[in-house]
């Protein structure tokens, strides 16, 4: 019987305790805090070993040790879904949840149906476009193929086989390229095969018919080719200039823009009449940005900086200096909570402590 009731009272404690280690919030028994974690790299950040951390994470940590507050974090709603910038908001404003983390923007909207905490980080949404030598190395890399340079060898064999061919047929015609010493005509004809294929001699010059049939293929032939480097080397120069041009929201109009869906940059450029293109994650539009999908990515700075730390280096866009607005970032709380002024009193000296510009550099790189 003893251990009937041993087992049961184990049995009720790991009930008891499980909330605390469950994605869904528990309802409000007792002193413990409801924290409410929205997935935001690098404010919000899910290990693999399923742990929470990152610059709000880390933060609200602090905030809680000093104020000895017990919490539960919670990345669901009541529903069980994903708890994202809205539905974390409502949870926070139905009071499912006491406050909400992560990379919340303060709006007046967003304030009259809660209260936000002192910010404690100041932002703006940032630019990305693809390095200024992307473009170039692409046309380097391209040139320097094994394909490339047999073509290149190819030619450079053909053009004297061609040369010998034009004479061949053009032997028996008064033809000027023939006059001269035999070494002199024979490397005019290499140059003037040279000039046909670039477009710089006419294939009537030939006086044969047979010549002139295979002047004409080889001229369309040597211009296509010239026509192919020529585009490859100015969209190779127009994408280096415009990477140096995209530098601020009136650039934008006559671009390609990436947006993340969902958040409120979409809004912010629909609002100065610019399309964009609204992608699914940061990174999809950070790989379609350096796949020369879209021309630019515009996202909250932190957000694209820390994308971009995370990519190899040869393989990072460029982050423009210019901020195209301001934003802070803030915790978001129920009305009139009474966590708000405990909470605001503890900030001020943690945002002065050198452990928060240790936090920043980590996830941010050195300032």
């Amino acid at each position: 019987m003893t251990q009937r009731l041993l087992a049961l009272v184990c049995l009720l404690s790991a009930l008891v305790a499980l909330p605390a280690l469950a994605n869904i919030c528990p309802p409000a028994a007792d002193s413990t805090l409801r924290v409410g974690v929205i997935q935001s790299p690098p404010f919000v950040i899910r290990s693999a070993d399923k742990d929470w951390h990152g610059i709000s994470v880390d933060l609200w940590r602090s905030v809680a040790d000093q104020l000895q507050l017990p919490y539960v974090l919670c990345s669901q709603d009541q529903t069980g879904k994903p708890l994202m910038v809205a539905n974390g908001l409502k949870e926070v404003q139905q009071q499912n949840l006491d406050l909400v983390i992560g990379a919340l923007t303060v709006t007046s909207a967003r304030e009259t149906a809660g209260d936000f905490s002192l910010p404690f980080f100041r932002t703006g949404l940032a630019i990305a476009t693809r390095p200024d030598s992307h473009a170039w190395d692409k046309l380097w890399q391209w040139a320097t193929k094994p394909t490339t340079l047999a073509v290149v060898a190819f030619l450079v064999i053909m053009a004297p086989l061609l040369a010998f061919l034009i004479r061949r047929l053009e032997h028996n015609h008064e033809q000027e390229l023939l006059d001269g010493p035999r070494g002199r005509s024979f490397a005019m004809t290499v140059l003037w095969v040279t000039l046909l294929c670039t477009g710089r001699a006419g294939a009537f010059e030939m006086k044969s018919f047979s010549g002139r049939v295979l002047a004409t293929a080889l001229s369309f032939a040597g211009v296509t080719v010239l026509a192919s480097l020529i585009a490859l080397a100015t969209s190779s120069t127009v994408m280096s200039n415009l990477d140096n041009q995209i530098s601020d929201i009136k650039a934008l109009t006559q671009h390609r823009v990436a947006v993340i869906k969902g958040t409120n940059v979409e809004n912010f450029m629909a609002q100065r009449g610019i399309k964009s293109q609204p992608m699914a994650s940061l990174d999809s539009a950070l790989q379609a940005l350096m796949a020369n999908k879209v021309d630019a990515v515009i996202h909250d700075r932190p957000a694209l900086q820390y994308a971009t730390l995370q990519l190899p280096a040869d393989q990072r866009p460029r982050l423009h200096q210019q901020q195209l607005n301001e934003e802070f970032y803030s915790f978001y709380l129920q009305p009139q909570s009474p966590l708000r002024e405990p909470i605001n009193r503890q900030l001020p000296r943690l945002l002065m402590d050198n452990d928060w510009q240790l936090t920043m550099n980590r996830y941010l790189g050195a300032q």
